[in-house]
């Protein structure tokens, strides 16, 4: 299946080289999640920690790529936190497009960081809940540039375990200490 989604990516890119598309063109790639290591086959999500429905980073960080020739330099890294809530307002400014939305995005544009590698502070904490309903089971998480905080919820008929977790991120980014 891998190989398959390689190969056909690699035809879209192809067919925008001969068209001479290429260079203007935004190709973003990237996952919503971690995988899943409970599934038939499970995910390998090492060196992270979880997965799929889990808050610890195996189951939120995700790799992603970005190719437009014209404006970013091929093999350049982004170093700040970008999350999927910061991918409209990032295309629509990269499309010089005014949003039309009444309401006030969550996401932020993240274009100075994508095409000039420059540093954009988290202005507010990321929060994400648990995705996958695990009968019994919570978690949540919060974070910003330096700590995260990981909160499971284990739930019964009579109780209700909370299990915190605290990371100095950066410095443990596989979240072991």
């Amino acid at each position: 299946v891998l190989d398959a989604m390689d190969q056909a990516i690699g035809r879209v890119l192809d067919t925008l080289d001969e068209q001479g598309l290429a260079d203007n063109t935004i190709v973003l790639f990237f996952s919503d999640n971690g995988g899943a290591v409970y599934a038939t086959g499970g995910a390998y999500n090492v060196p992270l920690r979880g997965g799929k429905g889990d808050t610890f980073e195996g189951g939120i960080r995700v790799v992603s790529s970005i190719r437009w020739p014209a404006k970013i330099a091929a093999g350049s890294n982004i170093k700040s936190i970008m999350s999927v809530m910061d991918v409209f307002p990032t295309l629509a400014a990269a499309a010089e497009v005014k949003p039309l939305n009444t309401r006030k995005m969550d996401g932020r544009n993240m274009l100075d960081a994508v095409v000039e590698n420059k540093h954009i502070q988290l202005k507010k904490n990321l929060m994400f809940t648990s995705e996958t309903p695990i009968r019994g089971s919570f978690s949540f998480t919060a974070f910003n540039e330096e700590w995260k905080l990981v909160q499971q919820i284990k739930q019964g008929f009579l109780s209700a375990d909370v299990i915190n977790y605290l990371f100095k991120i950066g410095d443990d980014p596989y979240e072991y200490n």
